[in-house]
């Protein structure tokens, strides 16, 4: 099982950021749910099983002013994780692959 839950927050608006503080922002909260899911998909996928909980925010379907930055990476979260579901499902998954709710993603392997 991976649960995928570390992230960063960020207040301020888009005209007003900071670049590296925005980059850092997109390095936690994208590329490295992106990068830990790329770690562990072999292993789920020798074993035929595993479990994906990819956690993001309301703020990943909505946004809210001076959280545009933030809801950019969970936007990025949220179709990471749709994306994902049909890649695994179509890889050794047989039927659904797993809900989506709000604020959390899961794909389940078997």
């Amino acid at each position: 099982m991976l649960v995928n839950n570390a992230g960063l927050g960020y207040f301020g608006t888009v005209e007003e950021s900071n670049e590296a503080d925005v980059r850092q922002l997109f390095d936690v909260n994208v590329f490295g749910l992106a990068n830990v899911t790329k770690a562990v998909l072999p292993v789920m996928r020798q074993q035929k099983s595993g479990l994906i909980i990819n956690v993001s925010s309301v703020l990943g379907i909505t946004s809210l002013p001076t959280f545009g930055w933030y809801s950019a990476t969970k936007f990025a979260v949220e179709g990471v994780s749709n994306v994902l579901r049909q890649e695994v499902k179509g890889a050794w998954h047989q039927g659904d692959a797993g809900g989506t709710k709000r604020g959390s993603n899961q794909m389940e392997c078997r």
